[in-house]
């Protein structure tokens, strides 16, 4: 049995889902193939995609989390934010990954059974990663298809969304959510934000968005709808609460929508206002 449970979106589009919940997206051109992340790095990815693209990959990530870049190692090159590309030096990842999986297993004590044996699943490749910088503007050219990278820092300083203007969908890995972390760059301002959102929402021929945390897409309408949501966030009355990946307490400011269901910013106190 597979690790992945697979979806097809069409147009060429697969997510490749993982049990502790986050996907990875597979856009297959005639040429060649754009792998969106590499999850935690249990299951074999390189394999998993390879059999589904037959024919080359590109690797990306959109940006550099555990939940994302741990699978990089069974790629020999992977493109990557340039703002994130620190991350990648003196154990900075593998660090993330222990907190965040520390952090999630003290609410959940079986999830440390689940990781070991994940952690136990055989791999088809290990290399040596070589890591290159994204720029913006930068088109991947797939062959009948080419997929533009769009610069976002916000959830992190070297998120990166994807644009794919044949199937019509943007890929946006955590830069756009219905529940966002925002405080990992705590000098960013939610309006500051804001503004790259409604930047993002000013394209045109566009009318889907997939986010790496839910199977299910977003109408593109939703960019806009977030970016007026965070003009709305204020400090909760309730006390700030533990985050993984957070150096202090965070707040979370919540809103019900009829279209999107639960809508959620998490950041720090101080960040709502203006500079």
């Amino acid at each position: 049995m597979s690790y992945f449970k697979t979806r097809e979106y069409g147009d060429g589009v697969h997510m490749l889902w993982e049990t502790l919940g986050v996907g990875s997206f597979l856009i297959v051109g005639v040429d060649k193939a754009l792998l969106i992340d590499t999850g935690y790095g249990f299951g074999d990815i390189a394999a998993a995609a390879s059999e589904i693209a037959k024919k080359p990959i590109i690797v990306v990530n959109s940006h550099v989390h555990p939940d994302h870049s741990m699978g990089n190692n069974q790629f020999e090159r992977v493109l990557i934010g340039a703002g994130d590309m620190w991350k990648l030096e003196d154990g900075a990842l593998q660090s993330e990954y222990e907190e965040m999986i520390g952090f999630a297993a003290s609410y959940f004590p079986p999830l440390k059974l689940i990781v070991k044996h994940n952690e136990k699943i055989p791999k088809s490749t290990h290399c040596q990663t070589e890591y290159a910088p994204l720029a913006a503007g930068d088109a991947i050219d797939l062959g009948g298809r080419v997929i533009e990278a769009v610069e976002m820092p916000g959830h992190t300083r070297g998120s990166v969304v994807f644009l794919d203007r044949a199937a019509k969908t943007v890929f946006a890995g955590d830069a756009v959510n219905r529940g966002m972390f925002l405080f990992i760059d705590k000098d960013l301002k939610l309006a500051r934000y804001a503004e790259r959102l409604d930047k993002l929402a000013e394209l045109k021929g566009f009318s889907a968005i997939l986010t790496s945390h839910s199977t299910k897409p977003l109408s593109f309408s939703f960019v806009k709808y977030y970016a007026d949501f965070l003009l709305r966030a204020v400090v909760p009355k309730r006390k700030p609460s533990p985050m993984p990946l957070s150096e202090k307490k965070v707040c979370r400011y919540s809103e019900k929508s009829r279209e999107y269901g639960d809508v959620s910013v998490f950041f720090y106190a101080g960040q709502e206002r203006e500079a």
